[in-house]
């Protein structure tokens, strides 16, 4: 089946399912989000747009994978329950709590509830000379439970500048000192974009739809990625997909925190708007789980 046909039937089954979540739409100034649900853009469908500037480009999808030694479950309906379901906080904002719930929970090595993830999600549209609109993803995850966790936290990012029908032609090239990926569209090299961390990734992995996405769906306990795009090497014009991972420790009653920025593409770096001095120390391992 080919993505459209993907897209065709993904979209009218979100809309079949009566438990769906609700999703929402946005608009701050001129920046538009389209179809953000409690889990973020999980929904493979084209429906899942950012728009700066009236120029479209489409989050075919942008969520999160949890895991540990035991087992890696992705941060939607199948395994957290939401108990915040997405809201909107403000004419610029968003916010929802999950849980990690049932048998994924179990399976993680965790009691019912007793891990949480939070997402925060603010449009910025910025009404200085420079312009810098952009989208901020803040994640929190904190271990309510007993024991120390060790834990990997996957973001999965589906972009396709330009819009839904035009995600066949994006390349990629990686940038670790700025711990980011910057994203461009072959049939325009003047639209540019990056994906932007505010903590360095553990490790990433950059490949054509579905790959990335299928080895994540399938990912038993909590693996390295591969790393896989040299520096200075260039990915595509392919349909481009990319995982980075973040691997830390909590203790008890710890939350660990980062922020994402996708800004309005062929704009300066946008580091400075990160607060990186707000996060709490972590305690980050240095290698592979054990």
């Amino acid at each position: 089946m080919n993505r459209l046909a993907v897209l065709a039937l993904s979209t009218l089954v979100a809309l079949a399912l009566p438990g769906s979540a609700a999703a929402l739409d946005i608009t701050n100034g001129d920046v538009v989000v389209q179809n953000l649900t409690s889990f973020g853009f999980e929904q493979a469908t084209g429906a899942n747009v950012v728009t700066f500037d009236g120029a479209t480009d489409d989050l075919y999808q942008l969520y999160g994978y949890l895991g540990n030694a035991n087992g890696t479950e992705a941060v939607t309906g199948g395994a957290f329950t939401p108990t915040t379901a997405i809201t909107q906080t403000g004419v610029d904002s968003a916010t929802s709590v999950l849980s990690l719930d049932g048998g994924s929970a179990l399976g993680l090595g965790a009691a019912n509830g007793l891990i949480t993830v939070q997402y925060d999600w603010l449009l910025v549209d910025d009404a200085s000379p420079n312009d810098r609109d952009h989208l901020r993803w803040t994640v929190g995850i904190t271990n309510n439970t007993g024991s120390i966790q060790s834990l990997s936290y996957y973001i999965y990012v589906d972009l396709d500048l330009e819009g839904a029908g035009d995600f066949g032609d994006d390349t990629a090239t990686i940038n670790l000192a700025k711990n980011r990926i910057e994203v461009g569209d072959a049939d325009n090299p003047s639209r540019t974009t990056y994906w932007h961390s505010s903590l360095p990734y553990d490790h990433y992995q950059v490949g054509a739809y579905p790959g990335i996405r299928n080895l994540l769906d399938g990912m038993g306990a909590a693996g390295d990625l591969s790393d896989n795009l040299p520096l200075g090497a260039t990915f595509g014009p392919a349909d481009f997909t990319a995982a980075f991972q973040f691997d830390f420790t909590l203790n008890p009653g710890q939350t660990f925190r980062l922020v994402q920025v996708v800004p309005e593409p062929h704009l300066p770096a946008l580091a400075a708007l990160l607060g990186l001095g707000l996060f709490p120390s972590l305690a980050r391992r240095p290698g592979r789980r054990s």
